[in-house]
């Protein structure tokens, strides 16, 4: 099922927030590893984040990571 009111926008990633409720915690070697996945092969999968607050509801250790670079 689609749901065709999803749609991918740019936006910079300082205007995100993270998801102070995330419950997947990140430590520094899982961070690593999305770090180098993301220098090896750039962004493959969007954040999903909530429109009207820019919080992110999927993508947290992403986000982490991105800004880290």
């Amino acid at each position: 099922m689609t749901n065709s009111t999803l749609t991918v926008t740019r936006v910079p990633i300082d205007s995100l927030v993270v998801d102070p409720r995330n419950a997947r915690l990140h430590d520094d070697r899982n961070l690593a590893a999305i770090t180098a996945s993301l220098t090896s092969f750039g962004q493959a999968e969007p954040l999903i984040v909530q429109a009207s607050t820019r919080r992110v509801i999927g993508g947290n250790g992403r986000l982490a990571a991105m800004r880290a670079l």
